[in-house]
């Protein structure tokens, strides 16, 4: 009987630290900031050398990268109007 009651507590236990962690993450989630920078597509090119095209709110940008140098290679027209060029 006395293991029927110990076996009850930790089944509760193991409840309640599932709703804290359910609510912690929740929490979370509503916190955290809407990043405004992405990685659309990467290209390699060589030994540590890629080509990046990188997006910032409506604004894109080819960004070259070589070990420990990065530039950025060109300024891309706006969203919208490189994918409907593209349909085209």
């Amino acid at each position: 009987m006395q293991m029927m009651a110990a076996a009850a507590n930790v089944r509760f236990s193991g409840e309640a630290i599932w709703a804290w962690i359910t609510r912690s993450f929740a929490e979370m989630q509503r916190k955290r900031p809407v990043r405004q920078l992405r990685v659309k597509e990467t290209l390699s090119i060589g030994e540590k050398r890629q080509l990046l095209i990188v997006e910032c709110g409506s604004r894109r940008m080819l960004i070259g990268v070589a070990g420990n140098f990065l530039t950025t290679l060109a300024n891309l027209e706006a969203c919208g109007a490189a994918e409907s060029d593209e349909r085209a």
